[in-house]
Parts: C-alpha cells; sequence; structure tokens
C-alpha cells in the first residue's frame, strides 16, 4: 500500500471538508480524484502527503505517518499554487529548490532529465505570453529522487516522457 485514508474526516472550523473517506492508493495505479471546487480534492492530498493532520480517521503513506521524514522522503509533490522569485535563472530556481533535500540530483543531472539545459541561465519568464506566466512545478518534482513524481498539466512542458526514480 502506497497510501490510504481511513475513515478520514477534516474539518476547518465549522467547515467539513472530508467527512468518514476511506481511500486506498496502490503501487502502479493510477488515480484521479474528480469534483467541484469544495469537494475536499486538496483536502485529502494534503493528508495524504502529510501537510495536514486529519481531525477524525487516520492517513498512512508508505505504512507510516504521512508527516515523519522517513515517508516525505520517498514522494515527491506538486503544489495547486506556489511562489517563487520571478528574478531568479532556472538554474538558480533549481540550486534552491534542490537545497530542501538531504539527497537531491545533482543539477547537471537535473538539468539534462528536465530538458533545460539550454536554458539553464535565463529567466523562466523570459519571452513567455501572458496565457503561460509560469513555469510547471516538474522541475521541482524532479529536485529529489523519489518513488513517484506528480505533475500536473502545463503549457510549459520540458520533456514530455520523463521516467521516475526506481530504488
Amino acid at each position: 500500500m502506497v497510501a490510504e485514508l481511513l475513515n478520514v474526516s477534516h474539518r476547518y472550523g465549522s467547515v467539513a471538508a472530508l467527512t468518514d473517506v476511506s481511500l486506498s492508493l496502490e503501487s502502479g495505479q493510477v488515480t484521479a480524484l474528480l469534483g467541484p471546487n469544495g469537494a475536499g480534492k486538496t483536502t485529502a492530498v494534503s493528508l495524504l502527503t502529510g501537510l495536514a493532520r486529519p481531525t477524525q480517521g487516520q492517513a498512512r503513506l508508505f505504512g507510516g505517518d504521512p508527516q515523519s521524514l522517513a515517508a516525505r522522503r520517498r514522494i515527491g509533490v506538486m503544489l495547486q499554487v506556489s511562489k517563487v522569485p520571478e528574478t531568479l535563472t532556472v538554474r538558480e530556481h533549481l540550486t534552491l529548490f534542490s537545497s530542501y533535500y538531504a539527497s537531491p540530483l545533482p543539477l547537471p543531472a537535473l538539468l539534462d532529465l528536465a530538458g533545460l539545459a539550454e536554458v539553464a541561465d535565463s529567466s523562466p519568464w523570459e519571452n513567455r505570453s501572458s496565457s503561460s506566466s509560469k513555469p510547471s512545478g516538474s522541475s521541482k518534482s524532479l529536485q529529489r529522487k523519489s518513488r513517484k513524481l506528480q505533475s500536473g498539466a502545463s503549457s510549459w512542458r520540458p520533456r514530455s516522457r520523463l521516467k521516475p526514480f526506481r530504488p
């Protein structure tokens, strides 16, 4: 079992975001959480990745506490919203995000893997239209040697055939 929610409920004050939800994610399984705004999709992912704790029930990641360092070192997550300084180059962004991890990929390998070597010393915001005003978080997710790679849709894709790290 990679991750699971067991009879989880989560509240934000008086608002119930999740009520008695159970979900199991197996290795190799692809799962989509679908629903309207406010359905609890982001809350469920936050609980599974240790960014929040359930009000009731239990969240498990690799059989343990999602907030444990051991479990969190095994995942890569691309957050829905992130803000980074727009004055940094691609290389500086990757160096910054690499510093968050105990064993990041070497910068040259990361630049090659993400197909960013040619633009490493430029800003991700140079020559960009307003419809694609920020780069994808994919390169941030690649910073670490993780078992799972989660990436979202974006108009900026360094490479389309990335192979996730497998221990």
